[in-house]
């Protein structure tokens, strides 16, 4: 019985065909000396320049080449077919692993030959399902490649619209919840603090404030209580002392604001529209409200379609980053002049 012989390129092995069909592949070009080809009684694949006379081809061939010959291994058979082994990337003969994957698929065999078993490769079974996946040719992947671009492309301006409307409910919502929002809680905090009706409740956040304000009046009392500066050096030192408690003035009224947004803000968590009149009360439950209705509308903006390259949340991030590249330059160009 004649020697059955399997061929293999780029992780697809074929056969099993006879020694003369091998040495026409090989004749023909359909078959490489970097191929790698094995047959039972070999231990391992070997590569088909090492079969002594499957590349001797006769010039003028006027009858069918006779049977390859066969060699024995330098490594004792092993019963049963071997892995077929990964050729390195790089190794003569063959393509860059992307190209040999996608534009240069291995060659089928002739009608009748044998069946075909295909070892798939990781990084072609990872290819996105918009690219031609086993024997797709160059042409149908720039066919594919230019498809996708288009439907890119239409679909960009309406991603570009939906972008800018990203952009303004996220300022809109950094503005409620960083000045609206806490501004509300002030207010109850002051009108909680003033009535005294949660005075109970927290103690710490009252006598906080009270020290703070008794502060701020000491200041105010001793800068009253000087005397009318008449000299050029006494009004000098007067107008710098004032500077002096007006920016400790400011800094004492700004502790005493952060700690009544902190009772406002415990007060309406415990209490809820309770906490205090409707007049402060129904601007928390707005800003609330407001808040949620850009969250829900930022995420649906920001939720991206399978495949979609150009999103709106990234359109947005690249705008915000030319945005902020644009005037870094204006100042470095501002700097120079």
């Amino acid at each position: 019985m004649a020697a059955e012989w399997f061929y293999a390129r780029e992780e697809v092995d074929i056969g099993p065909v006879s020694g003369g069909e091998l040495k026409r592949l090989a004749a023909s070009g359909a078959l490489l000396p970097t191929d790698e080809v094995w047959r039972e009684g070999l231990a391992d694949w070997v590569e088909a320049g090492s079969i002594k006379g499957l590349f001797d081809i006769d010039s003028t061939p006027a009858q069918p080449p006779p049977p390859l010959p066969i060699l024995e291994p330098a490594t004792p058979p092993a019963p049963g077919r071997p892995p077929l082994k990964q050729r390195p990337a790089g190794a003569p003969g063959s393509l860059p692993p992307v190209l040999a994957e996608v534009v240069s698929p291995p060659p089928l065999p002739p009608p009748g030959m044998g069946s075909t078993s295909s070892r798939n490769s990781p990084r072609l079974s990872a290819l996105p399902p918009s690219l031609p996946q086993g024997h797709g040719s160059f042409d149908e992947v720039t066919a594919q490649v230019a498809s996708r671009l288009k439907r890119e492309a239409r679909g960009l301006g309406s991603n570009l619209k939906a972008a800018v409307q990203l952009t303004a409910r996220q300022a809109e919502r950094t503005t409620l919840a960083n000045t609206a929002l806490p501004n509300a809680f002030h207010a109850l905090g002051k009108q909680c603090y003033e009535s005294g009706s949660r005075r109970d409740e927290w103690p710490e956040l009252h006598q906080r404030v009270d020290a703070l304000e008794a502060e701020i009046k000491a200041i105010h009392d001793e800068a009253a209580a000087q005397p009318q500066a008449t000299g050029f050096a006494e009004k000098t030192k007067v107008a710098a002392r004032a500077a002096k408690d007006l920016a400790q003035v400011q800094s004492l009224k700004s502790r005493a604001k952060h700690a009544l947004t902190e009772l406002g803000k415990a007060a309406f968590t415990r209490h809820a529209q309770q906490a205090g009149p409707p007049a402060v009360v129904d601007p928390i439950v707005q800003a609330q409200t407001k808040l949620a209705a850009l969250d829900a509308q930022i995420a649906e903006l920001s939720q991206a379609k399978p495949g979609v390259i150009f999103t709106p949340k990234r359109l947005a991030i690249g705008g915000l980053a030319a945005l902020g590249m644009l005037l870094l330059l204006a100042m470095v160009l501002g700097l120079k002049r």
